[in-house]
């Protein structure tokens, strides 16, 4: 079945065999690294995510999709799309989006079982263009203040500090 949106997404449902890049999986670290977004505004967005699946690009190569609404611009009332393609290229990238929406996996092949465990998780993004190529990128949540409603550096000046 083709989307409008360009991507193929599996018409049986068949699982999309993930196992050839457990390994790469396991050892990736994260990296803290035509225009779809046209009509976004560069800038940072709450969303909620409202579809996540597992699809093909045109070569056939496995990519996660994510469809989104943008919950904090209310102005602009559609669902925007975020694909990573799979490779052991991507693999750092990949890592970091799922647990950036909250999935954190032992191996990828399990994500066949849990990709839509991210449907209803809000997430941050930031929409970015530079030289004229738009990115859409997943942040890390915003850090939680304490119980005592101090964050980490205004727990310093609770203390009794003799200097």
């Amino acid at each position: 079945m083709k989307k409008n949106d360009g991507f193929e997404t599996l018409i049986d449902n068949t699982p999309i065999d993930l196992s050839e890049f457990d390994d790469a999986f396991r050892s990736a670290a994260t990296n803290r690294s035509d225009d779809y977004y046209s009509d976004v505004p560069d800038g940072i967005y709450d969303a909620e995510i409202r579809d996540a699946h597992l699809g093909r690009t045109r070569i056939s190569k496995p990519m996660v999709v994510w469809r989104m609404l943008l919950t904090s611009a209310p102005e602009i009332p559609k669902l925007i799309t975020k694909t990573r393609v799979i490779t052991e290229n991507t693999m750092p990238w990949l890592k970091e989006d799922l647990l950036k929406c909250g999935l954190d996996l032992a191996r990828l092949s399990d994500l066949n079982q849990r990709v839509r465990e991210m449907e209803g998780r809000l997430v941050r993004l930031e929409k970015k263009t530079v030289n004229g190529k738009a990115e859409l990128y997943f942040r890390w949540p915003e850090r939680q203040r304490g119980d005592n409603g101090l964050g980490p550096a205004d727990h310093f000046n609770e203390l009794d500090v003799p200097f």
